[in-house]
């Protein structure tokens, strides 16, 4: 994109955008960017030990379960 134009519009060199066809033309609009964490299949293990309940635990919450 041509530098006077970003200007104009105040974006930034870099700034990610989505390219969108509307009735013949291009429409530009910012893109949101969500940073991703690829986990390892150990640290899911990991976390799936430290969220089990106890036998009690897991019992309570199937006897209310039941009841709805």
């Amino acid at each position: 994109m041509p530098q006077e134009i970003r200007k104009k519009l105040g974006i930034k060199a870099g700034t990610a955008l989505i390219a969108e066809e509307e009735k013949g033309k291009v429409v530009l609009r910012p893109a949101a960017v969500t940073p991703v964490e690829i986990y390892s299949d150990e640290e899911i293990q990991g976390w799936l030990v430290e969220d089990r309940g106890s036998e009690r635990e897991r019992r309570r919450i199937l006897k209310k379960a039941a009841r709805r």
